[in-house]
């Protein structure tokens, strides 16, 4: 017998014996019986079973040791002799311990009283010795060859033993480590011999898991004492597979628990089974949830569809917004839709027509957001407001006694956002709460989207067809001015003189309809826009033009001038260039509002005329003002009429903002 060295780290006899879970049978009696028959067949005071680990020995069994050490269970290498059957993985053979040129100054001969010692390798199945079987002497004592082959012999027993422990303690780890629920049961039959339930005779942890309930409890209990109300063919699916001995696959709901279980059961015997099954809920919602959204998808294709040719052909803006409203209710299933237009200053919001589910009362006109709540932050960062219940979310909980008297239990607003300002909004109604996630939403935004793309193309066609007639109104009114022209330029005799005056206002009156029809340009400076449509309209003196260096499209251009052509055209008839002392004040600026919106303010103001009054109608100029100029500035018109003077105001968000000043700075002038 030699010295072996170990090698650096765990030797792999130690890591084989960790892993088999051999240690935990250290004091208890598995090997109790084999120890006794050492003991008596070679009658020896002391017999060990030794498990050697890395720096100590564990006795799995033992017999005759001194009290101290049977208390421990276990020594020190410095007490063993057992090491040296597992490192040469031969058997051992000492007469005399004392003698022995190795084990002379080993601590055991003193303490444990280890003199003779003979012991035999104990292996793993899988081939590692990991212990000794040892008869130990007090007292020397020459082994004899048939002590030796007594000791074999039971040794065999001992890993036979050790084998099917370690089977035993695998089935256990996996039983209690399968992530599977397990159930292993018997039916029960009555007196006809009809199955009519089921026992639970072991059941593993994840079947608890599975189902909620403390697996300990389940052993023992029946099928029908656990679940009263379970479903039967639960039950007859068992009974099936115990007739016919056919093992069986299952997907199953169980409704008490709102859970789905997929899974297998075989027999295993006359009247007994074994289940194995997961819960596979969230693969079935998931499922569920795939088809719902591809009949969603192709719900909300047709919708879309059916949005393009309802407005399509239309430039009626009530019939747009009717028309999305409807489908896009009646798709979702809300109890009102609609569209609306935001005014992000007043944080108001002019809903169209809506669409009811008929239970609902139509909620068109104008609104306050912070009367229904506080979810207009929200919107004007360009999020999406989704509120399940408004009696819950702490947005609305304290206007809930608005919203529910509006049937709004649960509402959903898409907002619309141009140059980082909410222009738009696409709202939704519940009376009820129910599930709406990103794929309804994606869908309202499309809606809403297509609805802007409708009512801008609708306003656009109406602009232009009112432009179209201004024009034609305006070429009209041309003739009228060129007679008039002609008659108070020509009177007197100094006809040359005349003439040349006669000349100079038919080429500035040429220069206004030159610019007005002029649909090529890129973008137009604001200043030289409104001088060209002022030139046949008075002396230049007469007007205060005032504000910052500003490009507009060919669009804005077109309609600043047919504003101002108006403004002034109406200024000669009844305002301020009727009298001649009469003025009028042109001044625009770029600021931020309130909420730090950037904003463009245009504004034409009337003093030194008659006494100004509101006209009992409004004729075909207003009309064009208060609509075209809202349109193509995306913004809102005010025409006031105090006492001193017609004032014309227009408030939009601002297209340009390299410039603009961090907070109001006024009107900053420019040469008249």
């Amino acid at each position: 017998m030699t010295e072996s060295h170990r090698a650096p780290g765990v030797a792999p006899h130690v890591r084989a014996l960790r892993q088999s879970g051999l240690l935990n049978a250290a004091g208890d009696d598995h090997f109790e019986k084999h120890i006794q028959l050492v003991r008596n067949a070679l009658g020896v005071p002391v017999a060990i079973v030794s498990l050697l680990e890395e720096d100590r020995q564990v006795f799995a069994a033992h017999a005759g040791l001194p009290k101290v050490w049977a208390e421990k269970g276990e020594t020190p290498l410095t007490h063993s002799f057992c090491q040296y059957v597992v490192r040469e993985e031969a058997n051992l053979s000492v007469a005399d311990a004392r003698l022995h040129p190795v084990l002379k100054d080993n601590l055991a001969i003193r303490d444990l009283g280890v003199i003779a010692y003979l012991g035999t390798p104990l292996r793993l199945p899988t081939g590692e010795v990991v212990g000794a079987l040892a008869a130990i002497d007090t007292d020397a004592r020459a082994w004899s060859e048939r002590n030796r082959l007594l000791l074999e012999s039971i040794a065999e027993v001992v890993s036979d033993k050790i084998r099917a422990y370690i089977s035993d303690l695998n089935w256990e780890t996996m039983f209690a480590q399968l992530h599977e629920g397990m159930i292993m049961g018997e039916v029960l039959r009555d007196e006809a011999g009809h199955v009519y339930d089921w026992r639970h005779r072991e059941v593993n942890p994840a079947c608890g898991r599975m189902l909620g309930i403390d697996y300990r409890k389940i052993a023992g209990k029946t099928l029908r004492e656990l679940f009263p109300a379970i479903e039967r063919e639960w039950l007859d699916e068992v009974a099936s597979v115990v007739e016919t001995g056919q093992p069986a696959r299952f997907l199953r709901q169980f409704s008490g628990f709102d859970r789905w279980y997929e899974g297998s059961c075989q027999s295993t015997g006359p009247d007994t089974f074994v289940m194995l099954f997961m819960d596979v809920t969230a693969r079935v919602k998931a499922e569920e949830e795939l088809r719902a959204s591809q009949d969603f998808t192709t719900l909300r294709q047709a919708a879309l569809l059916e949005i393009g040719d309802r407005t399509r052909a239309t430039i009626d803006i009530d019939l747009i917004l009717a028309s999305t409203a409807e489908v896009l209710g009646k798709a979702l299933g809300s109890t009102r839709a609609g569209y609306g237009q935001v005014d992000p200053l007043t944080e108001t919001v002019e809903v169209g027509q809506d669409w009811t589910s008929g239970s609902a009362v139509s909620m068109a006109g104008m609104h306050h957001f912070r009367d229904y709540g506080s979810f207009i932050e929200n919107l004007k960062r360009g999020e999406d407001v989704l509120i399940f219940d408004v009696s819950e979310d702490e947005r609305t909980r304290d206007s809930e006694a608005l919203l529910l008297a509006h049937d709004i239990r649960m509402l959903v607003n898409i907002p619309i956002m141009e140059s980082g300002v909410m222009t738009g909004l696409m709202l939704l109604h519940f009376d009820k709460p129910r599930p709406f996630g990103k794929v309804e939403a994606d869908f309202v935004r499309a809606v809403a989207d297509r609805t802007q793309a409708a009512l801008k193309q609708a306003r656009a066609v109406a602009a232009e067809k009112l432009r179209e007639g201004e024009i034609s109104h305006r070429l009209k009114n041309s003739m009228a001015m060129v007679q008039a022209i002609a008659m108070q330029t020509l009177k007197g005799a100094d006809i040359e003189d005349r003439r040349a005056a006669f000349t100079a206002r038919l080429s500035a009156l040429a220069n206004a309809h030159e610019l007005l029809l002029k649909r090529t340009w890129h973008s137009a400076p604001l200043d030289e826009t409104i001088r060209s449509a002022l030139l046949p309209h008075g002396e230049a003196h007469r007007f205060h033009i005032s504000g910052p260096t500003l490009d507009l499209s060919p669009k804005q251009s077109l309609s600043m001038s047919l504003a101002v052509h108006e403004l002034a055209t109406n200024a000669i008839k009844y305002g301020a260039l009727r009298e001649a002392e009469g003025k009028i004040s042109i001044g625009w600026s770029l600021f931020r509002s309130e909420t730090g919106q950037p904003m463009f303010g245009w504004t034409w103001q009337e003093k030194g005329g008659p006494i100004v009054a509101p006209p009992q109608r409004s004729g075909f100029g207003s009309r064009l003002i208060s609509r075209v100029l809202p349109s193509d500035f995306a913004g809102e018109v005010a025409i006031d009429y105090p006492p001193t003077g017609l004032v014309c105001t227009l408030t939009c968000p601002a297209w340009d903002t390299a410039d603009i000043p961090p907070a109001d700075a006024g009107l900053v002038e420019v040469s008249a």
